[in-house]
This record gives C-alpha cells, sequence and structure tokens, in this order.
C-alpha cells in the first residue's frame, strides 16, 4: 500500500490500485474506493506537478502554523516564541 501512495507514476500508481483492491475485504474495499476518488488531492501520481520540495503538510501544522503567525510579530524576541509554542503544546494536550 506504502509503493500505491508513493509512486509518482500515474500508470504504476493505477496497476498497484488494481492490484490493491484484490487483496482487500469488502468493508475496506468502501474506504479505499472513496480514497481513489479523491485521488486529485492527496496522489504523489496526480499532484506532484507543481513543484512542492517533497514536502506534503496536514491542517494541523497549518492550524499551528495559524495559530503562531497570529501571536507574533517582527518585533517578538525568541524568548517568546518558545513561550507560545509552550502554551500551544499545553492547549492541544
Amino acid at each position: 500500500m506504502n509503493k500505491w501512495f508513493q509512486t509518482h507514476d500515474r500508470l504504476k500508481f493505477e496497476t498497484l490500485y488494481s492490484e490493491l483492491k484484490l487483496d482487500l475485504k469488502d468493508k475496506d474495499i468502501c474506504f479505499f474506493e472513496k480514497l481513489y476518488q479523491t485521488k486529485n488531492d492527496w496522489a504523489r501520481a496526480y499532484n506532484s506537478t507543481c513543484f512542492n520540495a517533497n514536502t506534503f503538510t496536514t491542517t494541523r501544522n497549518e492550524s499551528w502554523h495559524s495559530k503562531i503567525k497570529r501571536s507574533l510579530s517582527s518585533y517578538t524576541e525568541l524568548s517568546d516564541l518558545v513561550i507560545t509554542l509552550l502554551e500551544l503544546d499545553s492547549n492541544s494536550v
């Protein structure tokens, strides 16, 4: 399955998906069919045409970035950044 997620080649992606479906149980096939329908959003084979330095992010990361950005400015000292990160970490638990 990891090969399916990581491949950059669309033909190989489709081949691996067909092989994966043969090995799945009925309940898993439904999940993977839904996942397959959104392949343009997450599959490297379908979204690797834009340069991204091989970096992928998550909503959680974007949320943290947004909170940090709102609480800091160009005048913020490094110690304030550390305090902000510690506060965010303690609030996320």
